[in-house]
């Protein structure tokens, strides 16, 4: 055996410890050191465990002692090819705490535990026979120890490793204090990480077939190739001056249509559902150098949604689809016929929308109105809802992406609350999965709508019940399904305490790291959010800051994973501030 207290010490140890003066006379105690090994036999003459435990077990046995400071992670080792080890771990007056007999390999025993401050014993010897004879080999060691940032709290109950301010529980460099955030998942943090501005005149190819994502209850999914189109939340951030995002299928000419409108400085998000090109890529374009954020909540597959190369088909400004060179005015609601229109696939093949659809995906552009309002986008045979898809000030430019249910005649109509020039560009049909209705308002936290009186505190998270809700389709009330995969929502935020951002996803799931709208405190901001539900039917939304918030709900998307709508958790995947995604060229 190794290094051995002398008898008399033992002796010492007699009242502390509660062993008899036979224990005292006939066991000796070698002192183990955490970290290391020590080798013994059991042999003739060796104590008793009942002279140390008193439990009437006359098995021969060894008896070790160590002590640790601090709370300390210790793993226990008793390895042997000759007998089968039994391991006993007390306190310093000789009670079990743990025992095991073949938690290691083979017929080893292993404890694995975290101790307090103090003296501890470690007994070994055989669980099978009373008299076996055999030589062993045992090992403790700690993992608590260590204590990186030398702040004096051993990492192993350290909550903060590298003291950089972040719990290790949420830094994804714990032993690193220069950074604590990976958005890209690279293994490289965002402080080392170049920033990758998308210039004037630069294209940024986005790969999407065959992306890793996670499912609304945190399964893993892929984008099949077959994917026909995919749900986008771009954000532009702090751009050089104003100007516009264009979004398109790569394979084909960049076309004149704006997705995303901005001003110097802002940051201004939209949702987009985005045609999938040829060659698995959607293209991103500005007309102004700016950072980029991309976000993806799910995709399209099979025949329900064919995704079109944009087209024009409103501009107020210059007489397109009106006829006339005027402001659209509150008095006079513009028809638009999205239906028997020629248009381009998303693979550049001429064709026409036909005559019977359910929805057309549009992006709707309020031009310098003369005053704050909104824009209502709903069927031209169904009376103007209560619910807006665009909300606007004076002189900006505003964006939003509409999924507009049509009437029997194939139109839809847009009205305005204060007269304005306006922007329609068309992206492609819905001809199943998606259930268009007549826009209904589910939150208006301003008015108690949806039971919420008040607004959302900063971070406070809010369900709002999808699947059940009464809609009206085609004028009768249709309940949403329980198969429902995603519903179509405007979400808009009224006057918030402070700059920010909303993020939805699926609740049962912890929110992600994306977002769906952007503003600065007063704003009010809108955006149109395709947003995959959760297993418990509701939608979850959180807003950075203190704001009131209006939801309202066009439609919901059904289907299967090979024909509809696939509905995922949200997850980011440009950020040039970042240099997450591709660069752009």
């Amino acid at each position: 055996m190794g290094m051995k207290l002398p008898i008399l010490i033992v002796a010492l140890f007699v009242a502390l410890f509660r062993m008899s003066a036979a224990a005292a006379q006939e066991c000796s105690i070698d002192v183990l050191t955490l970290n290391a090994s020590v080798s013994g036999a059991l042999e003739p003459g060796d104590c008793r465990v009942d002279d140390v435990l008193s439990n009437g077990d006359a098995s021969l046995v060894d008896v070790f002692q160590f002590s640790v400071s601090g709370s300390t992670q210790v793993l226990l080792d008793m390895n042997s090819t000759s007998i089968d080890s039994f391991l006993r771990l007390t306190d310093g007056n000789f009670t079990v705490l743990f025992e095991d007999d073949d938690s290691g390999s083979g017929f080893d025993a292993r404890i694995s535990t975290t101790l307090d401050s103090g003296t501890y014993f470690l007994l070994a010897n055989s669980a099978t026979n009373t008299e076996d004879l055999g030589s062993y080999t045992i090992a403790i060691t700690s993992s608590g120890s260590e204590d990186f940032d030398g702040d004096g709290v051993p990492d192993s109950i350290d909550e903060d490793d590298d003291n950089d301010g972040v719990v290790d529980t949420e830094d994804s460099f714990p032993f690193d204090a220069s950074e604590s955030q990976d958005l890209d998942e690279d293994g490289v943090g965002d402080n080392s990480e170049i920033p990758l501005r998308l210039s004037a005149g630069q294209i940024l190819e986005l790969p999407v077939i065959n992306r890793a994502l996670r499912s609304t209850s945190g399964g893993d999914l892929n984008v099949p190739v077959d994917a026909t189109a995919v749900a986008l939340n771009i954000t532009v951030v702090k751009p050089s001056g104003g100007g516009h995002i264009t979004v398109w299928p790569c394979g084909v000419p960049m076309p004149t249509t704006s997705s995303v409108n901005y001003v110097a400085g802002q940051v201004v998000a939209n949702g987009v559902i985005a045609p999938v090109g040829s060659n698995g890529k959607v293209c991103f374009a500005a007309f102004r150098e700016t950072d980029l954020i991309v976000d993806i909540a799910g995709w399209f597959v099979g025949e329900g949604f064919v995704g079109a190369t944009p087209r024009r088909l409103v501009d107020s400004r210059n007489g397109t689809g009106t006829g006339v060179v005027a402001r659209i005015t509150p008095s006079a609601p513009l028809r638009i016929k999205v239906t028997d229109i020629a248009i381009e696939t998303a693979a550049g093949i001429s064709t026409m929308v036909p005559t019977v659809i359910e929805a057309a995906a549009l992006n709707v552009t309020a031009v310098k109105p003369v005053g704050g309002g909104h824009i209502t986008v709903y069927p031209c045979d169904v009376t103007q809802p209560e619910a807006s898809n665009l909300n606007y000030v004076s002189g900006r430019v505003v964006a939003n992406g509409v999924i507009a249910p049509v009437s029997v005649d194939g139109e839809v109509c847009l009205s305005v609350f204060r007269d304005t020039d306006v922007i329609v560009d068309f992206a492609g049909w819905f001809t199943s999965g998606f259930t268009g209705a007549t826009p209904r308002r589910l939150i208006d936290t301003r008015v108690g709508t949806g039971g919420r009186t008040g607004a959302l505190a900063r971070a406070e998270v809010m369900s709002v019940p999808i699947r059940g809700a009464t809609l009206s389709v085609s004028g009768f009330d249709q309940v949403v399904p329980l198969d429902a995969t995603a519903a179509a929502l405007n979400v808009t935020v009224v006057q918030p305490s402070g700059d920010g951002h909303v993020t939805v996803w699926p609740c049962g799931i912890d929110m992600p790291n994306a977002s769906n709208l952007n503003y600065s405190a007063g704003d009010v901001v809108a955006n149109n959010v395709i947003a995959p539900i959760g297993a418990d039917g509701s939608i979850c939304l959180s807003s950075f800051a203190g704001s009131d918030v209006i939801v309202d709900i066009s439609g919901w998307f059904e289907g299967t994973s090979t024909n509809g709508f696939v509905g995922s958790t949200p997850r980011r995947l440009v950020d040039t501030r970042f240099a997450t995604g591709p660069a752009p060229q």
